[in-house]
């Protein structure tokens, strides 16, 4: 950006944010510590996300959702347009991916433990897509802070492209919708992220 004094604009340069330890994963899903949330962060998305410095939530990839009478079923509108960072685009069959590896043991990327799902999101009995772009959750029983419970990394939307391509090695070489691209993780000394010039939010 010019200064406006005439002098050369000011080139963009690395931010390095120093952390008390590596992460242990980039998997959202089998995420248990601080310090790989705070990157994940910065690459998922999720359906709907905590406003600045509030509780309150607001919409993220999915724009607008409603909630069936009895409570148990949430249907969810997701933004058109949005891509992965590998390209690929976000849709109801990509949220479905991302909450079935969890709910379902059987399921082929169901690799480990999902801890936060076993304690959050157990509730949740179906996950389906009723169209390209629309999402249903149905849970076995109303529960109130459920939609604040879809803002937690946890429920981060994953390229299931990547996924099946990288299997167990997506932990290490994550792809997400999010602000922030991973670009590479050297072990205990840094993981290198860059930004998303795509991003369907305000330019990170």
């Amino acid at each position: 950006l010019a200064n406006g004094c005439g002098e050369e604009p000011v080139r963009s340069r690395p931010l390095a944010v120093a952390s008390l330890g590596d992460a242990v994963t980039l998997d959202p899903a089998a995420i248990s510590d601080n310090e790989s949330a705070q990157v994940a962060l910065q690459i998922f998305d999720s359906l709907v996300r905590y406003q600045e410095g509030s509780s309150q939530v607001e919409p993220a990839l999915a724009t607008r959702w409603a909630v069936s009478r009895d409570g148990h079923e949430w249907t969810f509108e997701l933004r058109r347009g949005v891509k992965f960072h590998d390209g690929t685009p976000v849709t109801a069959e990509a949220v479905v991916f991302s909450f079935e590896r969890q709910r379902d043991p059987n399921h082929p990327f169901h690799f480990q433990d999902f801890t936060y799902w076993e304690s959050s999101f157990r509730n949740i009995r179906e996950v389906r897509a009723d169209g390209p772009y629309r999402v249903r959750l149905r849970t076995e029983k109303p529960y109130a802070p459920f939609l604040a419970g879809l803002a937690m990394f946890p429920v981060s939307i994953v390229s299931p492209t990547a996924m099946r391509r990288l299997g167990r090695d997506f932990s290490r070489r994550p792809v997400g919708s999010g602000a922030y691209r991973f670009v590479r993780w050297d072990r205990g000394v840094r993981i290198v992220l860059e930004r998303n010039a795509e991003y369907w939010d305000t330019p990170p």
